[in-house]
């Protein structure tokens, strides 16, 4: 994806996105892609793999994307991604920051649904009074 695409895609995600770190000098996900057969219908399928990422890595790559104005919002340790806001960063040089692995913006933010009531036929507890409803 281009950084135009990319800026586009930012822009219907209103600049949030997942930002993968990783360590410096590690094999991108892009670099060690091959094709797999799987399933029974014998479907073909590329796979990547992510390098391993010490903790003074990801201390380092969170420091460094804060440096070109990402406001991270979680992070996820088991993948080392951040969920970030990426509002005016320049995108070109974030990309090419060697501590990050790929930017993937969030265009279904699940948190800003609105949750729906049940049905009036539907109890709200559906243990009933029995159970202390």
């Amino acid at each position: 994806m281009s950084d135009a695409a990319l800026a586009t895609s930012l822009g219907k995600a209103r600049g949030l996105a997942f930002i993968a770190l990783r360590t410096p000098g590690a094999s991108r996900v892009a670099e060690t892609l091959r094709t797999e057969v799987v399933g029974s219908k014998r479907k073909e399928v590329l796979r990547g793999t992510r390098a391993a990422i010490s903790e003074a890595s990801i201390a380092d790559g969170l420091k460094a994307i804060a440096a070109h104005g990402v406001v991270v919002r979680q992070f996820f340790d088991a993948t080392a991604i951040v969920e970030a806001l990426i509002d005016g960063s320049d995108l070109t040089a974030l990309r090419s920051d060697p501590h990050v692995e790929f930017i993937e913006p969030v265009v279904n933010d699940f948190r800003t649904i609105e949750p729906h009531a049940p049905p009036a036929s539907e109890p709200s507890n559906p243990l009933g009074d029995a159970h202390g409803g």
